[in-house]
């Protein structure tokens, strides 16, 4: 079950939309702005090309790393997700659409594995509550950040709750002057989420976040001086007044589908991106990390933290309310082709709002490993017995017990002649015993040889079963 879904084209495509280096001319960036150099995002890790930690060894990224062109980044990319996809596909306990995979694959590149795995979008997932889900996307707007940005170094705001260090870099300090972490609350965050609930609901992020005319998505964090101080976790919380409704954004987009997916990974060039620009408050993603956006207000508990590279694991969080949304789409998904060619994708064009074709897409073809037919084997193949069974145990057993025999009629044999050679000069005794030594001894050779015998003509056959 879903063991053939990878992230498709949307997927890539929302996760190269939100997951570009930073626009402040620290780094260079590629024409669709991954990061060709590493930059330390909010959550204190070097990161380089599309929010990836990992570099292509499987060590976290180094300073001296550099990307030489936009499809190097969209392999590191593609490498990164693999370790998110069998998270993904190993909790899921019923079948998922392509794009509700992709959704789930999102969002668990953001906030971290262990994070996803508690989340409350995989329990409605596997409960089958879609609509739930997708709703819960929209908790998770919080980013914990190891060090403040500029704006927030010339906020006044937030001016007690920062200190140089004795580098002269600005840090969080707690309530006793040490230093700590912030999770700060984004509006970035939650039109991200909102576009990943939108992808696993089947529907056009693109066309309803970013038009001119989409609703205005509010978040309204308190001041930093209202902030609450986690004790147990070290770090400061924005607490949460307000976020847009889902079931708001998801009326909106509900009759702008996105047709079915292509397979995923096929060997055409990738296409440029739309012009699609996150939000400027939109931070840069860790790769393994997380981000909780659980109201005090709302009495849901707070979790684990967007961009901090340790995710700690949430809470069990209140269910948001959904009612009145229109039905989603909790179709099995299709097996898609598996196998991908580094840095390439079919083309891809953002999808115009209107009715769902009638026109089914064609059905993928899938590549798997042809099953072993017994029947073809050849006959001499010795496959109705284990080894326990086979010939070749019975010879490896007549070694054995030769081999023994051998060993206990010399040394019998070999210990009588002596002690008879210099305690016992009577002959009889000795001539006896060699004699009986010498047939019992021979008996145990041929035992040997013909184990040994045995055991290469089981040994022949196995390996005649092979080709």
């Amino acid at each position: 079950m879903n063991e053939n879904l990878k992230t498709g084209p949307q997927g890539l495509r929302l996760l190269m939309d939100f997951e570009k280096g930073p626009d402040d001319g620290s780094v260079p960036l590629s024409e669709n702005g991954a990061a060709l150099s590493p930059y330390v995002c909010p959550g204190d890790e070097l990161t380089a090309g599309f929010g990836c930690c990992t570099w292509f060894d499987g060590e976290p990224v180094q300073i001296h790393h550099r990307l030489e062109t936009e499809a190097d980044a969209i392999n590191l990319l593609m490498q990164n997700l693999v370790g998110y996809e069998d998270c993904v596909r190993g909790a899921l306990t019923r079948e998922a659409t392509q794009h509700q995979f992709d959704g789930m694959v999102c969002l668990c590149f953001n906030i971290g594995k262990s994070a996803f795995l508690g989340s409350s979008v995989l329990k409605s997932f596997n409960a089958g509550r879609m609509e739930d889900a997708a709703a819960a996307f929209g908790l998770w707007t919080g980013s914990t950040t190891a060090r403040p940005r500029k704006k927030q170094i010339a906020d006044p705001e937030y001016a007690p709750k920062l200190k140089q260090d004795h580098k002269g870099l600005w840090r969080w300090i707690g309530p006793e002057g040490q230093y700590c972490a912030y999770m700060l609350r984004l509006l970035g965050l939650l039109d991200r989420h909102y576009a990943e609930a939108l992808l696993f609901m089947s529907r056009n992020w693109t066309g309803t976040l970013r038009s001119p005319t989409a609703m205005e998505l509010k978040l309204e964090p308190t001041l930093p001086s209202e902030a609450d101080w986690d004790a147990g976790k070290g770090r400061w919380i924005d607490k949460v007044r307000y976020r847009t409704p889902f079931k708001d954004v998801y009326a909106k987009a509900y009759d702008d589908r996105l047709d079915s997916p292509e397979p995923a990974h096929s060997d055409q060039p990738i296409p440029a991106p739309q012009e699609q620009v996150a939000p400027k408050s939109s931070p840069a993603a860790t790769g393994d990390s997380g981000a909780l956006v659980l109201t005090k207000d709302m009495q849901q508990p707070a979790g684990p933290s967007a961009a901090a590279p340790k995710v700690d694991q949430p809470s069990p969080a209140t269910q948001p309310a959904t009612a009145g949304l229109p039905p989603s789409n909790t179709g099995a998904s299709k097996p898609v082709s598996p196998g991908p060619v580094a840095g390439q994708l079919p083309p891809l064009t953002p999808p115009a709002a209107g009715p769902v074709s009638t026109v089914p897409p064609p059905k993928p073809v899938v590549i798997a490993p042809q099953p072993i037919n017994p029947n073809a084997l050849p006959t001499n193949a010795d496959t109705s017995k284990n080894m326990a069974d086979s010939t070749r145990m019975i010879g490896m057993v007549l070694v054995a017990i030769g081999s023994v025999i051998q060993v206990i009629t010399l040394r019998l044999g070999v210990g009588t002649a002596i002690g008879a050679v210099f305690f016992d000069l009577t002959r009889d005794p000795v001539v006896i015993t060699l004699t009986v030594t010498a047939i019992v001894a021979a008996l145990g050779w041929v035992t040997k040889k013909n184990g040994q015998k045995t055991f290469k003509k089981g040994a022949d056959q196995s390996k005649g079963a092979l080709y």
